[in-house]
Formats: C-alpha cells, sequence, structure tokens
C-alpha cells in the first residue's frame, strides 16, 4: 500500500471518500446477512466513518482497520470517544466496548488480531485501490476468512476514462474474477448515484452505478 499517498490524503483534507452519514445502502442491506447478534464484522480501510458505531449499535462486535492515525483520532474526538490505547504487534489498537480499530497496515493483519470472523463490511476499500492492490486485497481477505463467512461490498461502475481513480471503477465483471472461485457473489442492488457523489460530478463522470453485492466463502 502507497502509505505516503493516504496520509497525504487526510493531512491535506482530500477526502471526499468520507460520508458524513451512515451509509443507506449499509443500513438496507446489512440485515439480508441475517447475523446474529455478537457476530464479528470486519471493515477494512475504515477511515473515520459513521457505519462503524451504526454496525456496533446493531449488536455486533466490529473490528474496523485504518492506515491513518489522524482519521482514527478525528474518529474518537467527533464521537466523544475515550478509548483504551495499546499496542498489539505493530498495530495502535484503539479498543471501544464494541468497536476495536486496528491503525496500521491491513496488509500486514493477522487472525491474531482480528481473532474469529464473520463477516466483511466494504464500502470504500476495493474501489479505493488499484488493480493489482486489489488482488493482494482479495488475498488478504482469504486469509482471514473461513467458510460460511459473509461479505456485503458496495462497488462503483462507471467511465474510468473520465476520471482516473482513486475510486476506481470495479464492475461486476472484476469482482467475478477476483472472488468467483471462493466465493458466491450475487448482485443484489444496482442505483445510479452520482447526485450524491460531487467528486465524481466535478470530475465530469457521465453516469456512476453504485452496485450493493452479498458473498459467501465457499
Amino acid at each position: 500500500m502507497d502509505t505516503d499517498f493516504w496520509h497525504r490524503r487526510w493531512q491535506r483534507r482530500e477526502i471526499g471518500f468520507h460520508n458524513d452519514e451512515v451509509h443507506h445502502f449499509l443500513q438496507r442491506f446489512f440485515p439480508q446477512l441475517n447475523l446474529p447478534q455478537g457476530a464479528k464484522v470486519l471493515v477494512p480501510l475504515c477511515g473515520k466513518s459513521h457505519d462503524l458505531l451504526w454496525l456496533c449499535e446493531q449488536g455486533y462486535q466490529v473490528v474496523g482497520v485504518e492506515l491513518s492515525q489522524q482519521a482514527v483520532e478525528e474518529f474518537c474526538q467527533e464521537n466523544r470517544l475515550q478509548p483504551e490505547i495499546r499496542a498489539v504487534d505493530g498495530f495502535r489498537c484503539y479498543q471501544f466496548e464494541r468497536l476495536s480499530i486496528y491503525c496500521g497496515d491491513f496488509f500486514a493483519l493477522s487472525e491474531k488480531q482480528t481473532g474469529r470472523v464473520d463477516a466483511v463490511y466494504d464500502r470504500g476499500s476495493l474501489v479505493a485501490l488499484p488493480p493489482k492492490m486489489r488482488e493482494d486485497y482479495v488475498r488478504q481477505l482469504r486469509q482471514l476468512l473461513k467458510t460460511g463467512n459473509q461479505m456485503l461490498c458496495i462497488s462503483y461502475d462507471f467511465d474510468q476514462q473520465q476520471r482516473p481513480g482513486p475510486p476506481f471503477s470495479v464492475p461486476q465483471a472484476d469482482l467475478t474474477e477476483l472472488f468467483a472461485d471462493w466465493c458466491t457473489l450475487e448482485k443484489i442492488h444496482s442505483e445510479s448515484t452520482l447526485d450524491r457523489h460531487q467528486m465524481l460530478q466535478a470530475a465530469e463522470v457521465q453516469a456512476l452505478q453504485e452496485e450493493v453485492y452479498r458473498l459467501r466463502i465457499a
């Protein structure tokens, strides 16, 4: 991962990817995973997303992973949270009641930190990564997940020539290539959402489909 690139994005406040509200697709579609109370949900590249707290409010144990310490500290400040902070195997772990945020490189994460994981929520991880890094990302997920685990993935489909990433367009064909040999992949929703993405509008992207996928590890 190009750590300097992402640190600069946060330092320069180039965080158009951050959503000030809980993602409406998370609220609408995550319940379809039918996870039991207390299930553990992994949220890679979580930033300071409000989605983390929503997942906790549903009764899940949540493990977020974020490279930027600035993002994690802003999450704590903006939500008036007082975490217990400790060093864990090269990560800085911010511990709340039902939420652990590991500050460090997602690609260095292991089951030693996460423990048993039941599901993954990916709102902006795949679309943040160029093609080569997506392969590494999926390889890392494969090491952390077990048969029967599920994943809710929100992806974008737009003309990449109209705007270089990130975010990147990751259409269904690309997702199938990444996941089909070890997951079942089901598109459960597709919606035109360009009006909600000012950064892409400013880049004169003409059309954007935001798509929701449910995956299950076979």
